[in-house]
């Protein structure tokens, strides 16, 4: 019949519209953060255009919005397989995490502690609220083999070891054990922020509870 002129029929019809994509936001914005819960993702990145990122965006609860570290516009085709999504986004991805991984060493200096025997000694105190450890780390380390402590030092270790042996294991081994224990979280630096890590933090770092 023609292309619409305006008119109430035209203004109820682009009514229906936004309250029916309002809806499916809200239904997509609670099924988001079923899946972030489930799989306990710590941070987002938003894919669309502009304006339904946002729109999307002002749907989601509070503890989902202060989740959204990025967001970037969708490919022309949106019927690329997932590998392509994955290289599509991995870039921002990774400058991402170095960014998390640089503002965690920040707090470091404001209030955590660095160094391999002053973090240990914090880590199996309980004091530490967040533990940062270089990837790919080769430290080495003694362990009680009775109480599970650790020491950087074979002189340490005899000192905390009382009556038991100790012996020479890779730090990656006990780490499960020691963060399980203890329970701080643990974050993997790579990249520049692990270098840093290993320069100016001594190779091992935290961020304290108190």
């Amino acid at each position: 019949t023609g292309p619409v002129q305006g008119g109430s029929d035209h203004d109820r019809f682009d009514a229906r519209q936004e309250d029916w994509t309002l809806r499916h936001y809200r239904q997509a914005a609670e099924e988001l953060v079923e899946a972030v819960n489930a799989a306990g993702l710590d941070r987002l990145v938003l894919i669309g255009q502009d304006a339904a990122v946002r729109d999307f965006e002002a749907q989601l609860p509070n503890t989902l919005k202060s989740k959204v570290v990025a967001r970037t516009s969708a490919p022309s085709d949106t019927n690329i397989s997932a590998t392509h999504w994955l290289t599509m986004v991995t870039p921002l991805l990774e400058r991402v995490e170095r960014e998390h991984e640089s503002a965690l060493l920040d707090q470091v200096r404001e209030r955590g502690i660095w160094g391999v025997d002053e973090t240990l000694a914090a880590l199996q105190e309980g004091r530490l609220s967040t533990l940062l450890v270089p990837w790919g780390a080769g430290l080495d380390v003694y362990r009680c083999e009775q109480s599970g402590l650790v020491a950087s030092t074979e002189e340490e270790a005899e000192r905390i070891c009382v009556g038991e042996a100790h012996a020479l294991v890779g730090l990656k081994e006990v780490l499960p054990e020691l963060v399980g224990r203890q329970g701080p979280k643990l974050e993997f630096l790579a990249g520049e922020p692990s270098e840093r890590l290993k320069k100016d933090f001594g190779g091992l770092a935290g961020i304290t509870r108190w």
